[in-house]
């Protein structure tokens, strides 16, 4: 009985019925997955608005950081301090993040430090050092 069996398997109709019902549990898959709510976005609460004004405020928050020092201290140390206490709140973030993506929690505060890091960068770049190497005329305000 056994050896019928091996040797069924190995009959071509067999094989097409074998990959139609492949085909048919992949395509059912692939539209319970479409459809769930995670692919769809509905799992989503708020309205557009809500989430604009969400992100406006989280924007203004994290700016408030770096401004905050130049309030408290000299204008030569407040830059340093400045930089460490953004430093300091985008690791913070990242920390927080972890929570909701279950990475590590230095990894994770790392990673946003470094792409805060990068964002910086590259603001100061593209603000300040390109005009200068495109011969830009600084304004004066």
């Amino acid at each position: 009985m056994q050896r019928r069996d091996l040797r069924g398997m190995r009959d071509p109709r067999n094989e097409d019925a074998r990959g139609a019902n492949i085909v048919s549990n992949v395509d059912q898959e692939m539209r319970e997955v479409s459809s769930s709510p995670e692919h769809t976005g509905e799992h989503a609460e708020g309205s557009p608005f809500q989430g604009a004004l969400v992100m406006g405020a989280s924007f203004g928050l994290g700016a408030l950081v770096p401004i905050l020092v130049y309030l408290f201290l000299p204008i030569e140390a407040a830059i340093w301090a400045a930089v460490a206490a953004s430093a300091g709140v985008l690791f913070a973030i990242g920390v927080v993040k972890s929570r909701w993506t279950r990475q590590a929690w230095l990894r994770s505060g790392l990673e946003i430090l470094v792409l805060g890091a990068f964002a910086g960068v590259a603001g100061f770049f593209f603000g300040n050092l390109l005009p200068t190497l495109l011969g830009v005329p600084a304004t004066t305000l």
